[in-house]
């Protein structure tokens, strides 16, 4: 005689933080938790974001729901929600003192204070010159991919700057950025001031992500730390 299939009745919401748009999910189970586990031990980011995409995906029960519409941040936001209503709200941490570098102990509440940090003010960068750059969120794919593939920093950074800039606009018209050659786009970021870099840089930087401001005494020398816990994995370290 076959074991009866046990089928999970309850059912919970939440939004997804790009859109506004609410969702229905229901915790995952074992099986996925299993998932999980055996990607979280792999270290390897691309790995770890195909079982989290492949679980938020089974769990939301939402008609229409398409996972690879999500950004980064709203992935990394549903897979928190997800696993305070499957496994726990809590989760144990050891964050190190940023003065003596000590181990602590950090119980985390994914329930509350876990927040998408506010994003660029706007998605264009003047260069002067009569240039402006439109630029665009990179997607998660896209993102560790070039990290996987490059290990040099500055090297990364040129990558990152082709990554998000999307159009080019002069006086007389709007070119799309990815329409050009990589020899042209390389040669115009190239040709670009620290200055004018460092602006895409900055919006980079402020792309959102899930986050939890984190404040501790150090039980070792007493320092009070403040810190930002930012994406995914910086809640499971």
């Amino acid at each position: 005689m076959a074991l009866p299939k046990l089928n999970s009745t309850l059912l919970y919401k939440t939004t997804v933080p790009s859109t506004g748009e609410t969702v229905e999910f229901r915790p995952f189970l074992v099986g996925e938790e299993k998932l999980f586990l055996i990607a979280s031990q792999s270290m390897a980011p691309r790995v770890l974001y195909d079982v989290i995409k492949r679980v938020v995906a089974q769990c939301v029960t939402t008609e229409g729901f398409d996972v690879t519409q999500l950004k980064g941040y709203d992935l990394d936001y549903m897979f928190l929600q997800l696993r305070a209503k499957s496994v726990g709200e809590q989760e144990t941490l050891n964050l190190s003192c940023g003065s003596c570098d000590t181990k602590n102990v950090y119980d985390i509440d994914f329930e509350n204070g876990v927040y998408v940090s506010k994003g660029p003010e706007s998605n264009k960068v003047d260069l002067g010159g009569g240039i402006t750059l439109g630029l665009i969120e990179p997607g998660i794919d896209d993102v560790i991919e070039i990290q996987e593939a490059i290990e040099d920093q500055a090297e990364l950074a040129f990558a990152m700057l082709d990554l998000v800039i999307d159009k080019v606009y002069t006086a007389d018209e709007v070119m799309i950025f990815h329409d050009e050659s990589r020899e042209e786009r390389q040669s115009f970021v190239q040709s670009m001031t620290a200055d004018q870099m460092q602006l895409i840089l900055a919006f980079i930087q402020e792309i959102p992500q899930v986050s939890m401001d984190v404040s501790f005494v150090c039980g070792n020398c007493g320092q009070h730390n403040q810190t930002v816990l930012k994406g995914v994995s910086d809640f499971f370290a």
